[in-house]
């Protein structure tokens, strides 16, 4: 019997009609997929295993259908079971490729720990008959956070996220859960004149069982505080079976000052260290550990702690003074010169060569050396982000920030950093998606908001939901700066859809001088300006443009070097 051509074996086939119903089968799951991905909690991962097998099985429907197309003709065959197997291994290659990275996805429901053991310390109940000593609880609950964090083959989460369990805690098993750990520690510090006493327990995130407790009742001094802290670090990690190397054990048994008014003006603004980047705290931070230092010169880590305080006061334009940048310096050279290998001398030293000079290959190096140190620290693997992505590494700078997130799964700053740097490679979904989670976590995150609104008009152009997302952001602002910066976005969102009159009176009504952060600085006499432009008002624009000029050459003569005001001025 002659041979049929191509075509009418595929026609007599069905195979051109099988792939036809498939595809269109493929595309409902596919689109029920995406739909119900945000209420059913569907991961990424799963997701796109999703994705692989639909595609995979486009092609072994179009195999099945030219063998046994003829009903009855085909025998199951060498040539075909080689198809299939070769179309098997390469969607287990796909599938293996795409599950070798940690779903983001999932960062709050639980964090890729691995084998590793994992703990999540709540805040330390402060039970002094005296409230002004919460800030001993709270000091001490950082250290012992530190002291874990040194621990490679421990993941301890950090301080944000369990920040968010400080008042009315749910159950262990919903906490364990909710920061993907396998247990959870619980202290409380009561002082009473010159004594402590610190109760920690240690519990099975998945029973609330009791694994490991002890209370200390020691004399207030700088060694008991310590040798309290080293071990506690140490029975936690015997008991749930992470191991300690020597140098580890070293470092969280380390005594970096004996002056007890000195450590206890350094555990005080630990609060304030993690708000955020505001004027007032920073200050704070400065004004505490220069307290710390002048009553113990030898205390390095102090130091360390200073210069980074005043590295971003420089940085996050509080002080643009050349006296700024030396006291920085000074204390970073305070610091090397007496506790040289340290983690945090080495993040403070990274943080002066990117704040101060934005030499960002000596910040990765200083980066990188801390991290070394600690591979569990959040601030080393966060501040790696930030400085590849300043380099344009955005892939790179992704992982680091995926990695820090991992660490402390709650925290907004990384959470909005991440869905901005999203936001830089095009992947607006991703970056919505942090956004979000960032403003859900602090609701007071000016950045989340205004970025938020900008992904939509990069994404879709969709003027409307911008507008949604700055008029929260506005309402939720917490701070000064964090209104502004959702503030000039709210105007933009206004030049956008041709209200330059809501906009002008937007300015006028809310009294905003300026519009600035690091990185731009813009009077309102400027934004007016070209409001005015905008709508054809050309002598009013004239006029506000004249005395933005002259607001932004005074600015000059008091700090020539500001890139924002040259850039204003232009």
């Amino acid at each position: 019997m002659p041979r049929l051509p191509l075509g009418e074996r595929l026609k007599q086939r069905k195979v051109v009609q099988r792939g036809l119903a498939y595809l269109a089968g493929a595309f409902v799951v596919f689109q029920a997929v995406e739909v119900m991905a945000e209420p059913w909690g569907i991961s990424p991962s799963i997701q796109r295993t999703i994705h692989v097998l639909l595609l995979t099985g486009f092609f072994v429907q179009l195999v099945i259908a030219w063998y046994h197309g003829e009903k009855g003709r085909q025998q199951v065959s060498g040539p075909e079971l080689l198809i299939l197997a070769t179309l098997m291994v390469i969607a287990g290659g796909v599938l293996k490729a795409l599950g070798g990275r940690p779903d983001s996805a999932n960062i709050v429901g639980g964090p890729g720990i691995g084998d590793r053991p994992s703990i999540a310390v709540l805040p330390c109940e402060n039970m002094s008959p005296d409230p002004n000593d919460e800030h001993l609880a709270s000091g001490l609950h950082d250290e012992i956070l530190l002291k874990l964090q040194k621990i490679s083959s421990l993941l301890s989460i950090g301080r944000t996220s369990v920040l968010q369990f400080s008042e009315a805690p749910p159950a262990v098993n919903e906490i364990a859960a909710a920061l993907g750990v396998r247990h959870v520690g619980e202290c409380s510090v009561r002082k009473e004149g010159d004594r402590i006493r610190l109760t920690f327990q240690l519990l099975d995130g998945e029973t609330g069982g009791q694994v490991w407790a002890n209370n200390y009742d020691r004399d207030l001094t700088v060694g008991n505080l310590l040798d309290i802290e080293s071990d506690i670090a140490q029975q936690v990690a015997q008991a749930i079976g992470a191991v300690l190397t020597p140098e580890e054990r070293a470092e969280i048994d380390a005594v970096p000052t004996e002056n007890l008014a000195a450590y206890e003006a350094y555990l005080r603004p630990i609060s304030a260290e993690f708000q955020g980047y505001d004027e007032d705290d920073l200050r704070y931070l400065v004004r505490m550990y220069q307290r710390a230092v002048e009553l113990d010169p030898g205390f390095g880590l102090a130091y360390a702690k200073l210069a980074r305080a005043h590295s971003e006061m420089y940085w996050f334009t509080f002080d643009r003074s050349e006296e700024r940048r030396m006291v920085a310096q000074e204390a970073l050279d305070s610091a090397m010169a007496l506790a040289p290998d340290h983690a945090e001398v080495h993040l403070a030293a990274g943080s002066l060569h990117y704040y101060l000079s934005l030499d960002y290959g000596a910040a990765t190096r200083e980066f990188e050396a801390a991290l070394a140190r600690e591979p569990n620290h959040a601030g080393a693997l966060a501040q790696l982000g930030f400085v590849r992505r300043r380099m344009g590494d955005f892939h790179s700078a992704i992982d680091y920030l995926e990695r820090a997130l991992e660490v402390d799964p709650l925290a907004p700053r990384f959470a909005v950093n991440l869905g901005q740097t999203y936001m830089l490679v095009g992947d607006y979904a991703e970056a919505q998606r942090y956004l979000e989670l960032g403003a859900s976590l602090l609701p007071g995150f000016g950045l989340a908001y205004a970025d938020g609104a900008l992904t939509h008009l990069l994404s879709t152009g969709d003027i409307e939901r911008a507008r949604e997302t700055i008029e929260k952001g506005i309402l939720a602002g917490a701070s000064p700066n964090a209104v502004l910066s959702v503030a000039r976005m709210w105007v933009f969102v206004d030049i956008l859809s041709g209200d330059y009159g809501d906009a002008l009176r937007r300015i006028d009504l809310e009294g905003w001088d300026v519009f600035s952060n690091q990185f731009f600085f813009l009077p309102s006499s400027l934004a007016k300006a070209e409001l005015y432009a905008l709508s054809g008002d050309d002598a009013r624009a004239r006029t506000e443009y004249e005395l933005a000029r002259s607001e932004l050459i005074e600015a000059l003569e008091v700090t020539p070097d500001d890139e924002r005001y040259h850039a204003s001025l232009g």
